[in-house]
């Protein structure tokens, strides 16, 4: 993924191992990184900057291949570039809001349970509301059937 991601250039790996553990298939990689130069570059290599590229570009390559991975939502320091301190405010402050709503230091099995709890959630509601639905259109057919009868056993003279 770090090579799809060109964090990590085919060329620059020195080792591959794939096996399972934690409950998922997973790859780790061993890599000798070098900068445009050539020359030995880890520090500048792996930096904020390639953290960056990997919170914004990892969760949309997951989500091409059919996981459902939520998207980081980290301050941006480019996104701010342009605009006037008033709009920088308003944009900290939205990040901060957001970073506070969020749940973080959430194990990936807790983070999986909280999302299912969610989901269940979710689903509980939607069968309330068809419940209650379904309760007020049979109460609206009794009602209907008791005038019906209510019609049929009027004396004729009186209907």
């Amino acid at each position: 993924m770090l090579c799809e991601l060109g964090v990590v250039k085919d060329r620059d790996v020195r080792m591959r191992e794939r096996h399972l553990d934690e409950g998922a298939h997973h790859e780790h990689i061993i890599s000798m990184l070098y900068d445009k130069d050539g020359k030995l570059a880890v520090l500048r290599v792996v930096n904020l900057k390639t953290f960056a590229k990997l919170s914004r570009d990892y969760p949309k390559k997951m989500q091409e291949k059919g996981w459902s991975v939520d998207e980081l939502k980290a301050y941006d320091p480019e996104a701010v570039k342009g605009v006037t301190d008033d709009e920088k405010r308003a944009y900290k402050e939205e990040y901060i809001q957001n970073k506070q709503t969020k749940r973080h230091g959430l194990s990936a099995n807790e983070y999986a349970a909280m999302k299912e709890a969610e989901k269940m959630n979710e689903l509980r509601h939607a069968l309330e509301d068809e419940n209650q639905r379904l309760v007020d259109e049979v109460n609206e057919k009794i009602g209907d059937l008791e005038d019906a009868q209510d019609v049929d056993s009027a004396p004729s003279g009186l209907a």
